[in-house]
């Protein structure tokens, strides 16, 4: 999710390798992108299925 500061806020579940690899692509970024910072945090797991974009 896009915040109103410009940062992005996102939530992920997966296996511990899986999870590794979607974090050093967030850290990346697309070209042209500047990542500025990452934080990550670990939260309960929920068992979210599928892919979902809200705004």
């Amino acid at each position: 999710r896009n915040l109103p500061n410009g940062s992005v806020y996102v939530e992920a579940e997966a296996e511990k390798h899986h999870l590794e690899l979607f974090c050093n692509a967030c850290k990346q970024g697309p070209n042209r992108a500047f990542v500025k910072g990452f934080v990550e945090f670990e939260t309960p797991i929920t068992g979210g299925k599928g892919f979902e974009i809200t705004l």
